[in-house]
């Protein structure tokens, strides 16, 4: 078998041409369109981006000016009200002591001791020292309760002090307005409390009855539980000793 000699130097000349030609366009596709193409997809993401957020900002401001709206109705609808329903006092002093004993249970404080009001005839306010025991976070409880009912009574706006030993303590005057004066002779007796805040119940019925020159005291609670008292009779709670006082048909204890 013959084999003819092949003229290489003859394809040299194309096939170094052809190699170039080839690198050269693998050159130019890695190193430029390729990254052009990448940056057209980053372009049109950014874009799409930018689109999203341009609607959600529209939707933000739609929504900060709906909030803005309602929040003006709000407003004069909060101060209507608030012309139209001021908040309300109490009708007398047992009314008012009654509901801050209610307030005392639900938070599980315990009541120390309540000091003679005082009165203020320029702002025509009746101020309570209570004096109240318990864990912080039931004295702040009891606290924003008052400060957020709907009654004319309040805290914050008069001075008070809280200790820290082995419990909280509060002491402070409660501030609020009575309308019935004549419940000023309540207080004409020192160290006047209402039998419930001391055993903790809540009073159903009071009903006397008057026998033997004794006057008899019988007090019906909500929990079918009952007492009978007489008056100025001196009974031993929580090892202090008080005096039964029956004063507009509610019963008092007074601390000796």
């Amino acid at each position: 078998m013959i084999i003819k000699n092949i003229d290489f130097l003859k394809f040299k000349k194309p096939i170094i041409l052809s190699s170039f030609i080839v690198i050269w366009f693998l050159l130019i596709y890695f190193l430029i369109l390729t990254p052009i193409f990448k940056l057209l997809t980053l372009k049109e993401q950014i874009d799409n981006l930018n689109n999203m957020t341009y609607k959600q900002q529209n939707i933000l401001i739609s929504l900060n000016n709906n909030c803005s709206i309602l929040t003006k109705k709000f407003n004069n609808v909060y101060s209507n009200t608030q012309q139209i329903q001021p908040k309300s006092g109490f009708a007398d002093i047992s009314k008012f002591e009654t509901f801050i004993g209610n307030l005392i249970n639900k938070n599980t404080l315990k009541l120390q001791s309540i000091a003679r009001y005082e009165i203020s005839n320029t702002f025509n306010k009746f101020y309570f020292p209570y004096t109240i025991s318990g864990k912080y976070q039931n004295i702040l409880n009891f606290i924003s309760d008052i400060e957020n009912s709907k009654r004319d009574i309040s805290i914050l706006k008069t001075p008070f002090k809280i200790e820290f030993l082995n419990f909280t303590i509060f002491s402070g005057k409660l501030a609020t307005t009575i309308t019935n004066k004549k419940a000023k002779d309540i207080k004409s007796l020192k160290n006047l409390i209402p039998i419930s805040l001391i055993n903790h119940k809540k009073i159903k019925t009071v009903s006397s009855l008057k026998l033997n020159n004794k006057k008899y005291i019988h007090i019906k609670y909500y929990d079918k539980t009952r007492d009978i008292f007489i008056e100025n009779q001196k009974i031993k709670i929580n090892y202090n000793q008080y005096k039964i006082k029956l004063i507009n048909n509610e019963v008092y204890l007074e601390n000796n």
